[in-house]
């Protein structure tokens, strides 16, 4: 398999956590002068359920401002032990504060990106994490259940960094006739 890597075991370690998700919000945020402003909020995540959208600015982690941190020093403070609280107060894009109590969970990567372009429904998938052919089967069916039909499903794999065979060979199956999808 010439698409196979050999890494060492601290490597490994740091890639496998990286499929499986880390614990956190899953929260994207990025910095917006001094201010730290959500980018992307994962679908069912505990940020989601929260109510944090993008656009929204993040103020205080656990009552101490974030004023004058990066984005990745608040990242690290969302991100921590799993079933741990984080006391979270936020501006969003309407104006309002908002504050809440969040349980960082195990939150796996978003790896699939639908979008709808004239009568082609354009799934991008960046990589195979623990939750892409359930993630992948929900896209195809919003898709499918559009007030227009479908001309047709572009499946996009370019720039895809690979991930769980189990899962790459789940996504294979939801898409091909029936049989085996993978020997070995």
């Amino acid at each position: 398999d010439p698409y196979s890597r050999y890494v060492p075991p601290e490597e490994a370690i740091e890639d496998r956590a990286h499929r499986g998700g880390r614990a956190g919000l899953g929260v994207g945020v990025g910095q917006q002068g001094s201010t730290v402003v959500v980018r992307s909020v994962i679908r069912d995540s505990p940020g989601e359920e929260a109510g944090l959208r993008p656009g929204d600015t993040i103020l205080t982690i656990d009552r101490r401002g974030v004023r004058g941190l990066d984005a990745r020093a608040v990242r690290d403070l969302l991100d921590g032990p799993e079933d741990t609280t984080v006391e979270l107060t936020w501006r969003g894009r309407d104006g309002k504060f908002r504050e809440a109590s969040i349980v960082r969970e195990l939150v796996p990567p978003e790896t699939v990106f639908p979008e709808l372009i004239g009568g082609l429904l354009l799934v991008r998938i960046t990589g195979f994490s623990r939750t892409t052919d359930s993630d992948l089967v929900l896209a195809l069916r919003d898709g499918l259940a559009g007030p227009v039909p479908l001309d047709g499903i572009v499946l996009d794999l370019r720039g895809n960094r690979g991930g769980l065979l189990r899962q790459a060979v789940s996504v294979a199956d939801i898409l091909l006739s029936p049989g085996p999808v993978a020997m070995t």
